[in-house]
């Protein structure tokens, strides 16, 4: 056993390193910029964060003095009533030196008590510059002050207080006064670690004392950030990149050709360690740069190895999540779930759970990325509260390295296994197999391919000596049923969707499947290429067999795949694409320079090498993945409908590429083109219902089913067809009547009675008289499908087995008798409808799609939960929230309230004396102490004294005094707070003037309160009075304080309206769904072709959504209003919220959605979730962004979205605030509503800024509408001028036409003309039509044909009234009156049929035909008769109550059929009739399309079939380069530019016989037919059959070449033959060819022109 050379691994893993690393990663490496910043928040949120919780003032000891109060506050007061109590408080401000001369720059003037309110509320509530502001009333008996209760500011309210007591007395030297007087608070803090200091520096780290208090909440919220950034990072720039190379198959693909497994893993894991690596480099830099020389080396180390752990296991969650979820936007819910669970985590373990050490450990083991900030602050703080449990450091190592290392081992396990990983799909226990690990030397060798010992007689066999590929014996496969995936033996044949296939593959030979929808064609394809497993038998491909778990594995590199999806990314360049592919197959990009150029230039890709993948159009993007599929020489070539939405030339190019590269391999394709298979495959198989009909060339199917001979004959005219029917059926009986359609027939001999052949054709011949052309056509493939479909394939069998096959087919030959042909057409259903006067209205139309979105919405389970469970729940959330407020309103809403501190009580407290010092002759005692604060026993009571110079600050910043204030103040009351009081002198004899105060008090709470600060420290200075000032002294120191909040940083109990809020934002991201929805099924398109204008649509879909949308939004305002009367109940909540976010908030929240919608092609999972993540967070945002009024202003007028839920936050807010501040309920009443209204900048901005964004709105929905086509004219503008003239071609059939309609302007026979339009996008630019010319007649289908870029869709654009021409004239008839096609469009007058259908999944197909009708404008009675007939000429009577998503394609189409012809319109456009559709359905849709034609009405049909034009249309025109270069019936371009013939012969040949002895009967025949037929040639041969061009000139007559073939079928030994003309295939492509070589002649005559002209002009200018 030898392992496989590294090598090839190397240069895989190097190239696709540079492929994702530059390209793939490439512009998505700006997401490290958010990233960058989310590590880095240590040092943005310090500061929002510290004073979010009421650290930002939280010194250790701040004390206010005269000077601090006179700098920072504002006093309100009436200073021309209390002149004295003024001028008392000034002179104490001014002998202390902290006041001017002028009073007035810190008391203000206001007229009265309710002037004082107001001014104090407009402060309080505009957010106005300033320092703090406070009032004070000096009422006789009732003295007032009113302070301000902010963090920081708490200290100032006790200070006005001893301020205003003085100013009481009017006497500036009352024994009220002190000399000086301080007040302050002290707070606990922890005891910080000796390495924090013993450091020295100048950082925050090193100043705030309280910083071990900090850093919990810090490192809580950074790692919040950076957990759930990482996370989105790998999604948005890891997972993305992945699922763009998988989502659509290209890694599959990719690993199928050989690109190592190994290689792909090393580079997406090497690049995620290096971004992780990165991360955390930035993480542990952000710490050490917030405080530089603060930590230690050795814990930043630490830090950044737990950080880069942790991260790697978010990116190896990623990486897992990669593996087993198939789709990016189920990944991004997955991943969403798992960050979140990791920043909850993050938070509760950090702020909730420090001290429960079982629990952090549990969470640790359970989910690591969540303990980050727990793991973070554990090495970064070690003081004994944050201890962590035994062996935290070691588990918190180990766990994410585990969790990290599991998760990768599962997800390179899982990739092989799950179908979403890298399509290998191996057994689960491959990893057991010696064979995964190791290959024998001769792994890579061609292994023998057994061939089926026991020839089956409905499989032709096979002469000659071709080596077989792939062989399947007994080979089934079923759908699992029962539990777990186990089949019941009594399900097993029910639910089998292969049965007993049994064929065998060949090299150079190209093996057609074809078959029905459903009858096991792709799952055969999935099972040989180890996609899938058979449930019983076994596949044998290029040696090796399917029961093995690791073939797939062997085989990469054998098999080139072409799914029916494109596998290829949008995000790759087409060189990039082929050039991975090669590396993937193990060659270097120039080693297939040759091959490689071949296939570029035929499937004409060279011009696209440098394009991206995207920009491709899906004709381009389907012939790089047939390109992809057959680079690297595969053995096997495995195409999925690889033709499906080409072009017939590129068709055509496709089918030469495959003939060129079949050789020494084998092409399995599968299509549902019957001419594909017919032309281009060597052998068919045949399938339907999971079983194999038969097997074996075109020749083989059409000799044992009797397909006999086609002539297709051109009637002159309709009338003559009865004349000539009869002469045949008197002179030829047998002859049948395949197909009749308008003057066209198709009539069959038998291929029993080949002696009719030259005679019939010498009958045809003579009949000039009644035939305009015919020919001999060849018969299709098609037509044995159809009459096999309804027969039981085992019967089939045994009626091969029998010899009996004939009787088959005599039986199911559907052509009639011609004796039973009656002369008059046959009537259909369809004939019935009638011509209807339709009249839109805008009622009718707004009732048709307000209907369909209700139905809509509760017919998908999606849209049901979002649009009704959803809101449902929030609304009870409204209630709840409202009840919980209406609760907890008494208790929380409280603005402005009485601070109670006269009554407090006190059983603990400090003072301090100085000592020594001369003032103290006694020293105060616990006694003292305790009588001072009115205290009845002095228990709680400690003296403490301090060094005189020493201050009051720095005292008590003192570690010993710290743990003693601590000791005795825990404890003290509720609010863990005792009072501290120090003065110098001590004796109440001495007065107060000769004493400096120092009122404080010391806190152990972990919660900050300001009012229980302020009321303590009240209290304190009260008792203080009454113990220096005596009880009269005390008595005018007790004065009624009440306390306001700051408005911008109160945080009202505003639960129901907050969840209001929400509703408000999130709906419109569940309404944008719909529009989306719109436009990916085409919905949008086809009510533009049918005169709904794109106004018209936004109109009413708005006015439909903006319904749904209030109502919700009216019914939570009922429930607060019903539940909070006395907060919403009110006329400035109605006209100041309710009615502008009505009608302006709903409105633009609605517009932002259509225009983000705008932008969305299809609507997906991740899509949806990030539109509602996205309003969640304009919601949340709320609680921030009131804290910066900047940053308010800033969203609100620049995010719409926000300034509709700005105004009923903030004018929620202003109520509740009003309604606080001036007691509503209670004694004063507020001033008028208006002036509180727009005296909020936030509140009259936000009006403003809606009324704004409504008209802005509008105009960039509609310019987000035409954006393309701005963009196109850009692009045009920097294109040279068109000025090309385009020779128009030499068929007389163009020529004709012209002269016909311009002869016969407004034809009484046409229904439609078309005169010379022509097409410029931008004036003289880019000219899509030039000049094209025809008509359509009554009863008549035209096909417009042509390849990509010919002009066919804006010709057909220009029908249906979506664009009008530059020049030119389109012209429909509705009833007796000619109108524009435009016009005619908007009447209903023209039916639309798109390629891609307009339904809506849910809706059923009656309802779609109701909706429709009422959008044209049909009456309601007659829109019920007429879908009734539409229902029953279409065969949809069964499925008119299924909804859309159950129906069959060919029943979708049939539905778009009826809708076209709903108004029973003139002219019915269709685009590509029968796209995707099986070949029976084609055939149905078909006969139904022949139905549509009658007297009244015509249709024009665009196609990419050339089969599908030549069974419908009348008349065809080929378009190319915006010209008409043919036009004609089939039959008549056929005989005009049929050159050739095509001989198909069949040789004879025994079983057993030598394929010597055939190979001389063959060389034998076809050396006879090429003298026979000059200038004949062989186009190919394969085994017994041979197929011959025979030129034109070599048959002087059909009858004569018949009567040959005839002649000499036995001596010749002919089993078979099929003799017939060019097909409209070939003939589009001669024409296309021809005015390609005529425009390149006419290119080179104008350069030998312009260059004669030159010569000429250069030799005059020498003389």
């Amino acid at each position: 056993m030898v392992c496989p050379p590294i090598m090839l691994a190397k240069r895989q893993f190097r190239y696709f390193l540079r492929i994702y690393f530059l390209r793939l990663k490439g512009a998505k490496f700006l997401w490290l910029l958010p990233l960058i910043a989310c590590l880095l928040s240590n040092n943005f949120i310090y500061v929002p964060l510290a004073q979010l919780i009421g650290f930002y003032g939280k010194k250790f000891v701040d004390i206010k003095q005269a000077h601090n109060f006179a700098s920072d506050n504002e006093v309100l007061t009436q200073t021309d009533r209390y002149i004295g109590e003024v001028a008392a408080m000034d002179a104490v401000l001014r002998e202390l030196g902290t006041r001017s001369s002028d009073p007035s720059l810190l008391f203000k003037q206001c007229q009265s008590p309710e002037d004082c309110n107001a001014q104090h509320f407009n402060r309080l509530y505009s957010n106005s510059p300033g320092g703090y502001v406070s009032q004070v009333d000096f009422k006789p008996n009732d003295p007032l002050i009113v302070c301000l209760l902010e963090t920081g500011a708490e200290i100032y309210c006790p200070f006005l207080g001893y301020l205003a007591s003085i100013g009481r007395t009017k006497d500036p030297h009352t024994k009220l006064r002190f000399k000086a007087i301080r007040m302050f608070r002290a707070v606990g803090q922890h005891q910080r670690d000796s390495h924090h200091s013993s450091s020295e520096g100048r950082t925050m780290c090193h100043l705030e004392r309280n910083f071990a208090d900090i850093l919990p909440v810090l490192t809580a919220g950074q790692s919040f950030l950076s957990v759930g950034m990482m996370h989105f990072y790998f999604l948005v720039a890891t997972l993305s990149c992945i699922y763009d190379l998988k989502g659509n198959g290209l890694l599959q693909l990719l690993v199928q050709k050989g690109l190592s497994v190994r290689a792909y893993w090393l580079v997406i894991c090497l690049v995620a360690a290096v971004e992780v690596l990165f991360g955390a480099t930035v993480f542990t830099v952000s710490l050490a740069a917030q405080c530089p020389n603060f930590y230690q080396s050795a814990a930043l180390a630490k830090v950044f190895g737990h950080c880069a752990l942790q991260f790697l296991c978010i990116a190896a969650a990623c990486l897992l999540v990669s593996v087993t979820v198939g789709r990016y936007g189920k990944a991004g819910l997955a991943l969403g779930l798992i960050a979140v669970l990791g920043m909850i985590i993050n938070l509760i373990n950090s702020v909730l759970l420090s001290d429960q050490k079982a629990a952090r450990t549990a969470l640790l083991l359970l989910h690591p990325p969540g303990q980050l900030g727990d793991v973070v602050q554990t090495i970064l703080l070690t003081d004994s509260s944050k201890v962590p449990p035994a062996g935290y450091a070691t588990l918190a190592f180990a766990s994410p390295a585990i969790h990290t290392i599991c998760y990768i081992c599962l997800a390179l396990y899982l990739d092989f296994v799950l179908a979403s990983g890298n399509g290998l799909c191996l057994s689960a226990g491959y990893i057991l197999q010696s064979d995964f690990w190791c290959r024998s030397k001769s792994d890579g060798s061609l292994g023998e391919v057994p061939e089926l010992t026991t020839p089956l007689a409905n499989i032709e066999p096979i002469k000659e000596d071709l080596r077989p590929v792939v062989t399947m014996s007994n080979m089934s496969k079923s759908l699992p049923t029962g539990c777990y995936g186990i089949n019941h033996r009594e399900n097993e044949e029910r639910n089998l969707i292969l049965d007993n296939i049994s064929v065998t593959i060949y090299e150079s030979q190209i093996t057609a499947i074809i078959g029905h929808n459903g009858a096991g064609k792709s799952t055969l394809l999935k099972i040989i290429s180890g996609e899938e497993r058979p449930t019983s038998g076994w596949v044998c491909i290029d040696g090796w067999h399917t029961d093995s778990s690791v073939t797939p594995l062997r085989l990469r590199g054998q098999l080139g795949i072409c799914s029916q999806r494109n596998c290829l990314s949008n995000s790759l360049t087409v060189r990039q694409t082929i050039d991975l592919t090669l590396i993937s197959c193990g060659m270097y990009p120039d080693q297939e320079t040759e091959e490689l150029d071949d296939i570029l230039e035929l499937l004409r890709l060279r011009v696209k090498l440098m394009s991206s993948v995207g920009t491709l159009s899906g004709g381009q993007k389907r012939k790089l993945s047939i390109a992809l599929a057959l680079l690297g020489n595969p053995r096997v070539v495995i195409l999925d409908e690889p033709t499906n939405g080409v072009d017939p030339v590129s068709r055509r190019r496709i089918w030469k590429l495959l003939q060129e590269r079949k050789h020494g391999c084998a092409i399995l394709l599968s299509t549902q083109f019957m001419d594909e298979a017919d032309t281009l495959a060597d052998r068919k198989i045949l399938l339907s219902a999971g079983s194999i009909i038969c097997c074996g060339s075109s020749l083989f199917l059409k000799n044992v089913f009797d397909s006999g001979f086609i002539f297709e004959v051109s009637v002159k005219s309709p009338e003559l067809i009865p004349t000539l029917l009869k002469r045949i059926a008197d002179e030829f009986r047998t002859i049948r009547l395949k197909k009749q359609f308008r003057n066209n027939l198709e009539l069959q001999v038998s291929a029993n009675e080949l002696e009719l052949l030259p005679t019939f054709a010498a009958f045809l011949e003579k009949r000039v008289d009644l035939i305009a052309a015919y020919g001999l056509a060849q018969p299709t493939l098609a037509d044995i499908f159809i009459r096999l479909k309804d027969f039981d394939p085992k019967q089939i069998l045994k009626l091969f087995e029998t010899k009996t096959v004939s009787l088959l087919a005599s039986e199911t030959n559907q052509a009639e008798s011609l004796s039973s042909i009656v002369n008059q057409p046959k009537g259909n259903a369809l004939d019935t409808l009638e011509a209807r006067v339709l009249a839109p209205s805008v009622t009718k139309r707004f009732n048709a799609i307000l209907t369909i979105n209700v139905r809509r919405i509760y017919r998908t389970r999606a849209k049901l939960c979002l649009r009704l469970i959803v809101p449902v729940l929030l609304l009870v959330c409204v209630a709840a929230a409202a009840i919980v407020e209406s609760v907890t309103r008494d208790r929380n809403q409280q603005s402005r309230r009485v601070l109670h501190y006269r009554n407090m009580q006190f059983n603990k407290g400090v003072c301090v004396f100085d000592s020594p010092s001369s003032k103290n002759k006694k020293e105060p005692t616990a006694d003292d102490c305790a009588k001072l604060f009115n205290a009845k026993s002095s228990s709680g009571f400690k003296v403490l004294s301090k060094v005189q110079v020493t201050g009051i600050d720095g005292f008590l910043e003192q570690d010993d005094v710290i743990d003693m204030m601590k000791q005795y103040c825990d404890g003290s009351t509720e609010e863990k707070v005792c009072p501290v009081f120090h003065t110098d002198v001590w004796s109440t004899s001495v007065p107060n003037a000769k004493r400096e105060a120092s009122i404080g008090l010391y806190s152990v709470s972990p919660i900050y309160n300001s009012t229980v600060i302020a009321a303590t420290i009240m209290s304190a200075y009260s008792s203080v009075m009454n113990y220096f000032a005596g009880s009269s002294g005390g008595s005018k120191a007790q004065i009624r304080v009440e306390a306001v909040d700051d408005f911008k940083k109160t945080f009202l109990p505003l639960f129901g309206a907050f969840v209001q809020i929400i509703i408000l934002s999130v709906l419109p991201a569940t309404f944008m769904e719909d529009t989306v929805e719109d436009k990916e099924a085409c919905v949008r398109s086809q009510l533009s072709s049918i005169g709904v204008s794109s106004a018209h649509y936004w109109a009413t879909t708005f006015v439909v959504h903006w319904i749904q949308y209030a109502i919700i939004y009216i019914v939570s305002v009922i429930l607060l209003v019903s539940i909070l009367p006395h907060n919403f109940l009110n006329l400035f909540y109605t006209t100041g919220v309710f009615i502008p976010t009505l009608f302006f908030g709903l409105t633009n929240n609605l517009l932002f959605s259509y225009i983000v919608s705008s932008f969305l092609s299809n609507i997906q999972q991740f899509a949806r979730i990030s539109c509602l993540f996205f309003s969640l967070c304009v919601s949340a945002s709320l609680l921030a962004v009131q804290l910066n009024s900047v940053a308010g202003m800033i969203m609100i007028y620049l995010l719409p979205p926000f300034a509709s839920v700005a105004l009923t936050f903030y004018g929620t807010k202003v109520y509740y605030f009003t309604n606080a501040y001036y007691w509503i309920d209670g004694e004063q009443a507020a001033p008028e509503g208006s002036s509180i209204y727009f005296a909020h900048m936030h509140v009259y901005n936000s009006l403003i800024a809606m009324v704004c964004h409504t008209g802005l709105l509008v105009i960039l929905l509609v310019a987000s509408e035409n954006r393309h086509l701005a963009l196109h004219r850009c692009q045009n503008l920097c294109q040279r001028s068109d000025e090309t003239s385009y020779p128009q071609g030499e068929d007389p059939g163009v020529d004709e036409e012209i002269q016909r309609i311009e002869e016969h302007r407004h034809n009484q026979a046409n229904l439609l003309e078309v005169r010379h339009i022509g097409k410029t996008y931008h004036p003289g630019r880019v000219k899509a039509v030039r000049d094209v010319t025809f008509g359509v007649t009554r009863g008549e289908i035209f096909g417009l044909l042509g390849p990509n870029g010919a002009g066919k869709t804006t010709t057909m654009s220009v029908i249906v009234g979506d664009q009008k021409p530059s020049r030119g004239e389109c012209e429909i008839r509705a009833g007796e009156q000619w109108l524009k096609s435009c016009s005619a469009a908007r009447l209903g007058a023209i039916g639309y049929c798109p390629q891609h259908n307009p339904l809506f999944p849910c809706i059923t197909v009656a309802e779609h035909l109701f909706f429709y009708a009422k959008i044209l404008g049909v009456h309601e009675g007659l829109a019920e008769k007429d879908v009734r007939t539409l229902l029953q000429g279409l065969d949809l009577e069964s499925q008119a109550d299924s909804c859309v998503s159950s129906l069959s394609e060919g029943a979708k189409r049939r539905t778009c059929l009826a809708i076209a012809l709903l108004g029973n319109p003139s002219i019915v456009v269709i685009d590509e009739a029968s796209t995707g559709v099986d070949p029976e359905g084609k055939r149905f849709i078909w006969s139904v399309i022949r139905s549509m034609a009658n007297n009244k009405r015509a249709l024009v049909i665009t196609t990419h079939s050339m089969e599908e034009a030549e069974a419908l249309c009348n008349r065809v025109g080929i378009m190319n380069h915006g010209l008409m270069v043919g036009l004609g019936s089939v039959a008549q371009l056929v005989s005009l530019y049929g050159e050739y013939y095509t001989l198909d012969i069949q040789i004879q040949s025994h079983l057993g016989e030598q394929p010597k002895a055939v190979r001389a009967r063959k060389e034998r025949a076809i050396k006879a037919i090429l003298l026979h037929f000059h200038g004949s040639k062989v186009i190919e041969q394969f085994t017994t059959n041979v197929a011959l061009s025979v030129p034109s000139e070599s048959i002087p007559r059909l009858s004569v070449a018949l009567s040959w073939l005839v002649t000499n079928r036995e001596p010749l030994q002919l089993k078979y033959f099929s003799f017939y003309q060019l097909s409209l295939d070939q003939v589009f492509e001669y024409l296309l060819k021809s005015h390609d070589d005529q425009i390149q002649k006419q290119n080179r005559l104008s350069v030998f022109s312009v260059t004669t002209q030159l010569s000429e002009f250069d030799n005059s200018a020498f003389v």
